[in-house]
């Protein structure tokens, strides 16, 4: 990813920053890595049928989807909630919340423990053996996004803290996404995902959790590669520059894409994902610029288009950057297109995301220019578009 630029943003005859998941990359891994680690946590709270799933799922992640449907996880998109660390993290957050409500004042007083660094070990285990139930979590998540309104993004998810202290009475810190539970969440889902060899190297894998293999290593593309290498070559062939705008980490990316053949379409100066999104952040808070850069923020189709501009030109949306009319953003969510429009680049949705042909009028209400059935599609698009 530190190679040099070929072009630079103002010379391109045509860039196309592609989103990866949804659009090449298969989001389902991801999704069944959240409904892991949603059973995960329902079985340390001593929900039985959760840790009897649990047993399954450690042999086949699939079967926890049942836990965290497709429509569901639609919903949440569409409210421009796009990474699936907030997924998980808001579907147990409203199981926990759902649970302390039928509790006892010990419960509250046993999770008001939680720091914004610490997650006492085994203090889940206050729930065990009280007879409490679980409701289904669409159940739980409706509720939710009713009292949310109107809100989006990282607005619907900071209003858990105010749902919740609606519902229970107390304050409680750690529902902050910068928080105890979200950071738990974050692990138990990584390691789900890239397995206990690859999260162990980053620290991510809990300490006494059964092994996991990784789901990253069984993860297919979103239609056959061979149609999408096709597609590019074409692209590429006829001038146009590939880019990515992803909130993956660039070591999820990595796997899929060199397993596929698909890596050397793109630029390398011109791939923004999570990590470049992380950075970003940490550098504006130390500068006292506290700021979230994630979708619909388009600070990652941004960085792909102008790989040489600072951080905070990008985060500031300076105008000189947003006036984009030989960039095609290619997304499959709300909040890509969103993004896409936001600096005025031609948007084109996919239909191969969780939604399917369903999410078409969501997307076209969210903007999209064209809207096509995959990424296979795109040539011929792209062939007949005006190149000024």
């Amino acid at each position: 990813m530190n190679s040099k630029t070929r072009r630079s943003g103002s010379d391109l005859q045509r860039l196309i920053v592609l989103d990866m998941d949804g659009v090449v990359t298969s989001e389902r891994g991801y999704w069944d890595a959240a409904a892991c680690t949603l059973v995960e946590f329902l079985a340390d709270l001593g929900i039985g049928e959760a840790a009897a799933s649990l047993q399954d799922a450690l042999d086949n992640p699939k079967t926890a989807r049942a836990w965290l449907p497709d429509p569901l996880i639609a919903e949440v998109k569409n409210r421009s909630i796009n990474t699936n660390w907030d997924l998980t993290f808001l579907a147990v957050a409203w199981h926990l919340i759902d649970l302390l409500k039928q509790g006892e004042a010990c419960h509250l007083r046993v999770l008001d423990q939680f720091t914004d660094n610490h997650f006492p070990p085994g203090c889940l285990r206050v729930f065990s053996d009280r007879g409490l139930k679980t409701r289904t979590t669409t159940q739980i998540a409706q509720e939710f996004i009713q009292a949310c309104g109107e809100k989006m993004g990282y607005a619907a998810i900071a209003h858990l803290q105010d749902w919740a202290q609606a519902l229970l009475g107390p304050s409680l810190p750690w529902l902050n996404r910068t928080g105890a539970l979200w950071n738990k969440c974050f692990g138990h889902f990584q390691h789900w995902y890239l397995g206990t060899a690859l999260a162990a190297q980053s620290g991510w894998a809990p300490a006494g959790a059964a092994p996991r293999k990784g789901i990253i290593f069984n993860e297919p593309l979103v239609i056959p590669s061979e149609p999408i290498r096709r597609t590019f070559l074409d692209l590429t062939s006829a001038g146009c520059t590939l880019a990515i705008g992803t909130g993956r980490c660039w070591a999820e990316l990595e796997i899929p894409l060199k397993a596929n053949g698909l890596v050397d379409f793109f630029d390398r100066a011109r791939i923004a994902t999570h990590d470049e999104i992380a950075s970003a952040e940490s550098e504006l808070q130390t500068a006292g610029q506290a700021v979230s850069l994630s979708k619909p923020h388009p600070f990652c189709f941004l960085r792909a288009i102008y790989p040489q501009a600072s951080n905070q030109a990008l985060a500031n949306l300076e105008p000189r950057f947003c006036s984009n009319a030989q960039v095609i953003v290619v997304g499959d969510t709300v909040g890509d297109i969103r993004a896409g429009r936001h600096i005025q680049a031609t948007t084109v949705a996919v239909l191969t995301g969780v939604a399917g042909e369903k999410g078409r009028s969501k997307l076209v209400e969210a903007g999209a220019h064209y809207v096509i059935q995959d990424v296979s599609e795109l040539a011929g698009l792209v062939q007949h578009l005006d190149p000024s």
